[in-house]
């Protein structure tokens, strides 16, 4: 990674949210409530996908590592 990029990195664990704003970023878990109510009543949902993904912004190509 260092080859292409020297900027800061860091390793986070799933539910870490990083809020960023124009002089700050503060790196925080999301609580999820354990005990969450169902949803009651018909669901033509069948299994994921729920919904496609939307397509990603311009700028990621320019961003992207290929090799």
């Amino acid at each position: 990674m260092r080859a292409r990029y020297d900027g800061p990195v860091t390793i986070a664990q799933d539910l870490t949210v990083f809020d960023i704003g124009a002089d700050t970023v503060i790196a925080r878990q999301t609580t999820v409530d354990p005990a969450a109510w169902p949803v009651v009543g018909p669901t033509k949902v069948t299994g994921p996908p729920l919904s496609a993904p939307p397509p990603p912004p311009a700028w990621w190509s320019e961003a992207l590592i290929t090799d």
